[in-house]
C-alpha cells in the first residue's frame, strides 16, 4: 500500500517457477515475465513450462479464494510459498485479479518438488513398489499418463496426487531433517485438498488424494485426522456413488472396464481403511464412515489383468464377489478386503459389553477367519512377506476375536466347567497364534534393513502389536510358568518406527501394559528404543 497516495502497489509481474532453459542448464533465474533476464541476454525463447495464460470459467477472484479458511501450523497462519505470485493482476483493482485453479496447483507442487529436486519418476515408482502393493487403488498406466500432460493440461486434481506421493515417500520416523520436510508437505497437502473441496466437484483423484492422507496420518500417529480424512473420503465416495456395485460389464471397451474397476477398488480402499482407523483409535470410538459390504459386492480383480495394456471389449472376466469361497484364488487386494470385512465383524461384536455377548456369538467368525488364515498361509510363499497385507489383517482380527472371547469366558458366572473349556480352547488358541506371529517377525527381523522397512504396510504394524498385546495378555493369565517369549514382535516395531511413527507409539503402550499386567518386578528383555524414535 502506497501511503501518499492511499493506492495498491503492485509487484512485479514474476512466474512461479524457473523458466524451462534456466532449470536445464542448473542456471538461476529470475523469473521475470514474459521473458527472464538471462533467455533475453542469449536471445531464445523463455518457456515457463507450468504458466497457463487461460482465462476461462476456471479462475476464481480473490474475494472467492479462502484466504480465511487457512490452516494453523506451530501457532500461526499458514500459506504456501508462492500463493502471491500465482495472483494475476490485470488491472491495478485488486478485484479483478483472478486465480486459476489448476496453474495454481500445478504450479505450487511443481515448485515445491523442483526445490527440494526430487525426481517425479522416482517418486510415483516408490509408491508403486511401496504403498500399492497392499492398497492398489491407484492405475498406474493411467495416472502416469496424466502426469505426462501436466505440461499441456494443468489439472488440480493430478497434482494433488503426486504431492500425497510425495508426501508418503518422504517419511521417516527418526530422520529430523525428513520430519522437516514431512510437516511443510503435510501442512501444503492438507491447505490444498482442503481448497479444492472448496472450489471443485466431487473427483475419483480427489478420494484417492484423501485415501493416501489417511494412511499417511494413520502411520504417524494422528489418529483424529485419520477419523475426520476417512470421514471426508466417504463423504466424497457416497457423492460420486462408488458404493454402487456394477454388474454386466462384460462387453464394456478396455478403458472403460479399468475405470469401472477403478472406481470400485476406491471405494473397497475407504472400506478397508475405515476399519484400520476404528481398531486403532482407542480413546474414543466413533461410527465406522461406510456401511457394511452387501453379500454381492464385486472383489477386485487380478492385478495383471487390471493393468494390461488396452485391447478391445472385456469378455470372460471372472469377476470375483464376497459370496465367492475362501478357497478360490483370489488376488492380495481382494483377500485384504475379505479379511478386513471380519475384522470389521470383530469390532461389532467388541464394541459391545461383556455383560451383552454369550459364547456361542463367537463361533461362526471364528471358524471363518481360522478357516481365512489357513487357506492365506497354504497360497502364500513361505517369507516374511506373507505378513503383509491380508494375512496381517485376519491375525489382527482373530487375535482380537480370542482375546475378547478368553475375556468374556473369565466372567461370565454361569456353567463353570463349560466356561472352563471355553477359556482354555481360547487362551491355547491365543498362544498359538501369537507364536505364529513371532515365527513370521522372525524371518523379517532376520533381512530388515532401512531399503526394505519402508515396504512393511500398516496392517503389519497393526498385526505386530496386537499379537505383542495378546501376549502380556496371555502371561498375566498363566500361572503354571507358562511365558509367550515376544522379543520378536518387540524387534519389528522397534524396525518399523524407523518408518511409522505408529510403531513408536504401540511400543510406548506396550511398555505400559507390561507394567500394568505384569507388574514392575517381573524379568522382560527390554529393548531401549531411540529417543529420536519417539512420537513427540
Amino acid at each position: 500500500m502506497d501511503a501518499a497516495n492511499g493506492t495498491l502497489s503492485l509487484p512485479a509481474r514474476t512466474a512461479p517457477n524457473v523458466c524451462t532453459v534456466c532449470r536445464n542448464q542448473k542456471k538461476k533465474c529470475d523469473k521475470n515475465l514474459p521473458s527472464c533476464s538471462r533467455c533475453l541476454k542469449l536471445n531464445v525463447s523463455c518457456d515457463y513450462t507450468y504458466i497457463s495464460e487461460r482465462h476461462d470459467n476456471n479462475n476464481l477472484s480473490p474475494s472467492n479464494v479462502p484466504l480465511f479458511h487457512v490452516p494453523i501450523a506451530f501457532g500461526k497462519l499458514w500459506l504456501p510459498r508462492g500463493f502471491e505470485e500465482l495472483l494475476q493482476p490485470s488491472h491495478s483493482d485488486l478485484q479483478t485479479r483472478t486465480l486459476d485453479i489448476d496453474q495454481f496447483f500445478v504450479g505450487t507442487i511443481m515448485k515445491t518438488i523442483l526445490e527440494q529436486k526430487w525426481d517425479l519418476n522416482e517418486i510415483v515408482t516408490a509408491h508403486y513398489s511401496t504403498s500399492h502393493p497392499w492398497l492398489p487403488v491407484i492405475h498406474e498406466r493411467n495416472f502416469r499418463r496424466r502426469i505426462s500432460q501436466l505440461q499441456q493440461n494443468p489439472r488440480a486434481e493430478t497434482a494433488l496426487l503426486l504431492l500425497a506421493m510425495c508426501m508418503m515417500r518422504h517419511t521417516c520416523a527418526s530422520n529430523p531433517e525428513i520430519n522437516d520436510k514431512q510437516s511443510h508437505l503435510y501442512h501444503l497437502f492438507k491447505y490444498l485438498f482442503s481448497f479444492l473441496q472448496l472450489v471443485r466437484s466431487p473427483s475419483l483423484e480427489m478420494v484417492q488424494s484423501g485415501l493416501l492422507l489417511v494412511v499417511f496420518e494413520l502411520g504417524a500417529s494422528l489418529l483424529n485426522a485419520a477419523s475426520m480424512s476417512i470421514s471426508i473420503c466417504a463423504r466424497l465416495a457416497y457423492a460420486l456413488g462408488l458404493n454402487v456395485n456394477v454388474f454386466h460389464i462384460d462387453e464394456l471397451d478396455f478403458p472403460e472396464w479399468v475405470e469401472f474397476e477403478e472406481r470400485q477398488r476406491v471405494w473397497l480402499g475407504i472400506y478397508m481403511l475405515d476399519r484400520m482407523v476404528h481398531h486403532v483409535i482407542t480413546d474414543f470410538k466413533a461410527p465406522h464412515a461406510v456401511e457394511e459390504l452387501d453379500n454381492n459386492t464385486r472383489l477386485p480383480v487380478d492385478d495383471m489383468l487390471w493393468e494390461r495394456p488396452p485391447g478391445g471389449p472385456v469378455r470372460g472376466v471372472f469377476q470375483p464377489t464376497l459370496l465367492t469361497p475362501v478357497e478360490t484364488k483370489l488376488c492380495y487386494f481382494a483377500r485384504e478386503i475379505q479379511a478386513i470385512r471380519l475384522l470389521g465383524n470383530v469390532q461389532n461384536l467388541s464394541d459391545k459389553s461383556l455383560a451383552n455377548l454369550c459364547l456361542e456369538e463367537f463361533d461362526e467368525p471364528e471358524k471363518a477367519l481360522v478357516l481365512l488364515v489357513e487357506t492365506l498361509f497354504a497360497q502364500s510363499p513361505g517369507t516374511w512377506a506373507v505378513f503383509c497385507g491380508a494375512i496381517a489383517l485376519a491375525l489382527t482380527a482373530l487375535v482380537c476375536l480370542l482375546q475378547v472371547k478368553a475375556e468374556c469366558a473369565r466372567r461370565q458366572p454361569s456353567s463353570p466347567s463349560e466356561d472352563n473349556i471355553a477359556l482354555e480352547r481360547s487362551t491355547l488358541a491365543l498362544s498359538s497364534f501369537v507364536d505364529i506371529s513371532c515365527e513370521i517377525c522372525t524371518r523379517f527381523n532376520a533381512i530388515a534393513t532401512m531399503d526394505n522397512i519402508g515396504i512393511v504396510p500398516l496392517g503389519a504394524v497393526i498385526a505386530t502389536a496386537e499379537a505383542a498385546f495378546a501376549a502380556v495378555e496371555l502371561n498375566s493369565w498363566f500361572t503354571n510358568g507358562y511365558r509367550a517369549d515376544y522379543e520378536p514382535l518387540k524387534m519389528t516395531l522397534v524396525y518399523s518406527s524407523q518408518y511409522w511413527k505408529l510403531s513408536a507409539e504401540y511400543l510406548r503402550c506396550l511398555a505400559r501394559r507390561e507394567m500394568c499386567l505384569v507388574g514392575p518386578e517381573a524379568n522382560l528383555r527390554g529393548i531401549s528404543l531411540p529417543e529420536d524414535a519417539l512420537i513427540k
